[in-house]
């Protein structure tokens, strides 16, 4: 298996354990900008969804991120912004099964990759649709600033 999908396995573990020791009062604690907890776990849920479906579209066609493909998503956009409104209705209390599903979708795709697939998702601009992990642990930090670390 390559690192990456090990990297993104292990970052859903943190993710789950995280989120089955959430109290109701910690997922509406506020981590800045306006965020919740709940919503912070809504838009890694959002974020890993669509690169699963990214992937899942460009595997059908048999075309992988690169020159002649669309980028999963403009870095100048404003998805977040527009997500924003929806993600302060989620239910705080189903958001931790919604974004553990959503990043185990992803993680399971990425193990199918081939060397190949992998390598050339990597090789362009896009290898953080690979690299779920990092997204993953950068949210994981900041809920953590916010309720204490596990044991804490």
């Amino acid at each position: 298996m390559h690192a990456d999908a090990e990297h993104n396995m292990e970052a859903t573990h943190r993710l789950d354990a995280l989120v089955g020791r959430l109290s109701p009062e910690q997922l509406v604690l506020p981590l800045g900008g306006g965020w919740t907890v709940s919503m912070a776990l809504g838009h890694l849920a959002f974020w890993d969804g669509r690169q699963r479906a990214v992937f899942e579209h460009f595997l059908d066609t048999g075309v992988l991120l690169g020159s002649e493909a669309p980028a999963p998503h403009d870095p100048d956009d404003q998805t977040n912004e527009a997500l924003e409104p929806l993600l302060a209705l989620l239910d705080p209390d189903a958001v931790g099964d919604l974004v553990v599903e959503a990043a185990q979708a992803v993680d399971e795709l990425v193990a199918t990759l081939t060397e190949a697939q992998i390598a050339a998702v990597l090789g362009g601009e896009h290898g953080y649709v690979v690299r779920r992990w990092r997204h993953r642990e950068e949210h994981i930090a900041q809920i953590e600033a916010a309720v204490g670390p596990a044991g804490g």
